[in-house]
């Protein structure tokens, strides 16, 4: 199943797949980048259901300090984020597990696409 992501962070679209089909003319950002694109930024969006709709709506906060709040629907995931070697990795405690996972995320003239899984993840 393909999941899709539309998010608004700040006046920019970032839009995700979990898949690599990535645009040929798309930059992928490198830790300079993504530190400027998502710390203390709050992310709007709506996450694809089962059929592929963007319909479910998610929030989610980068904080300077390197927390990390996830919202969808009204189950919120607490953590912490982090950039290493150019991918965009979150690691959610509240959801009973220690995962981290990481994304690598592409600018696309005025959108961002990000696809997971990076290959980094543990």
């Amino acid at each position: 199943m393909i999941k899709k992501i539309v998010l608004l962070i700040t006046g920019l679209f970032l839009v995700g797949c979990v898949t690599n089909t990535i645009p040929e003319q798309a930059i992928k950002l490198d830790d300079d980048e993504l530190r400027t694109v998502f710390t203390g930024k709050t992310v709007y969006g709506n996450l694809s259901d089962s059929a592929g709709n963007l319909t479910v709506p998610i929030i989610e906060y980068f904080s300077a300090d390197k927390r990390v709040v996830y919202q969808n629907g009204k189950s919120k995931l607490f953590g912490m984020w982090r950039i290493a070697d150019d991918l965009l990795c979150t690691r959610f405690y509240s959801e009973g597990t220690d995962n981290e996972y990481c994304w690598a995320v592409y600018r696309d003239g005025e959108r961002y696409v990000d696809t997971w899984p990076s290959g980094k993840d543990k």
